[in-house]
């Protein structure tokens, strides 16, 4: 009984050998084919944001695969929305991917149909696997969750600082004590207009601790010494911000197999490894060391940590924020 249970056991062993093998040699099969393909077409073209060592990060690639050239258009999310979306309307189908800040992905090209599903892009095993990346899994900005992946993240909404001449860190203890009377006057905030500033006053509204009553109530300085810092609030927790760390790839993408080898690369270790010592920022790879990020301690997202994502799709609707800030506005200067 025993023999012809070791036996068994032998077999189902040597029998998940083959299958790991055979899964592993079609993958490796998969990608060379890929790659060789992708060789062949010898360009890969995208648009994106240039801004910040992220267009560095995005050409880091052409020293992992010299033989593909990057065709690269660099400018910022609206002036390349609109190019994008002319070429399409003129039925010409010419960026491959893009990269950059996830409001546009979503807003226009996604909902105008125009982007691939990552998920069958993806071949390397160590991309496929979720468990390399922050809270084990991927994470996209879209609906589906499954065209516009978020790569970056960044712990820390910086929408609060103080002088610390005059302020001492551990009098805030929640975001709620800067409404006090004693600091009417003395501190001034972001346009709340801005679009460039709509993930900060995002996580405010959709906070569970914060909302629309607190609106209503209502990192460079410090590396140059100057007696400023971040401030932060246990109570109400922190925003992870997601920046320009989105890729995209679009349909019809002129040259399909440098699009998987460069989405391939560009969320492999190496790949994202370039982006956070170029970009400064963190990646939501796990996998990789953090030492090059200035401020780790306070911008690598801790597992298990209290933070709002204020990328995912579920705080996409902006406008009812919009409508609260334009009404705060309007009596304030009534007043």
């Amino acid at each position: 009984m025993k023999n012809s249970l070791g036996v068994s056991l032998l077999a189902v062993f040597l029998l998940n050998l083959i299958v790991v093998d055979r899964v592993r040699g079609d993958w490796k099969q998969d990608w060379d084919k890929t790659v060789a393909a992708a060789e062949k077409e010898g360009e890969v073209t995208i648009y994106g944001q240039s801004r910040a060592g992220v267009g560095k990060a995005i050409l880091a690639f052409k020293d992992a695969y010299p033989k593909i050239k990057i065709n690269f258009i660099g400018g910022s999310g609206s002036d390349l929305a609109k190019k994008i979306m002319a070429e399409k309307r003129a039925d010409k189908h010419l960026v491959d991917l893009s990269i950059g800040g996830g409001g546009t992905m979503v807003l226009v090209y996604h909902k105008a149909g125009l982007l691939q599903a990552l998920p069958p892009q993806l071949i390397l095993p160590e991309v496929v696997d979720q468990t390399k990346w922050w809270s084990k899994k991927h994470l996209y900005s879209d609906p589906e969750r499954q065209h516009v992946f978020m790569a970056q993240g960044d712990a820390g909404s910086g929408i609060g600082a103080i002088n610390t001449n005059f302020i001492k860190a551990g009098e805030i203890d929640s975001w709620w004590d800067l409404l006090a009377s004693k600091y009417r006057g003395k501190f001034v905030m972001t346009d709340p207009d801005s679009a460039g500033n709509i993930g900060n006053w995002r996580f405010i509204y959709y906070s569970p601790n914060l909302g629309p009553k607190f609106i209503e109530n209502t990192e460079n300085a410090r590396s140059q010494g100057l007696p400023v810092r971040q401030i932060f609030s246990e109570k109400e927790g922190d925003t992870i911000s997601s920046g320009s760390g989105h890729i995209i790839a679009f349909k019809n993408a002129p040259h399909p197999n440098a699009t998987k080898v460069y989405l391939n690369w560009f969320l492999s270790r190496d790949g994202q490894l370039a982006w956070q010592k170029l970009t400064g920022r963190n990646s939501f790879r796990t996998d990789i060391p953090k030492d090059m990020i200035r401020y780790k301690d306070e911008q690598v997202p801790k597992e298990g940590g209290k933070y709002l994502l204020s990328s995912l799709p579920e705080y996409e609707d902006i406008k009812p924020l919009q409508k609260l800030v334009d009404d705060v506005l309007a009596k304030a200067k009534q007043k």
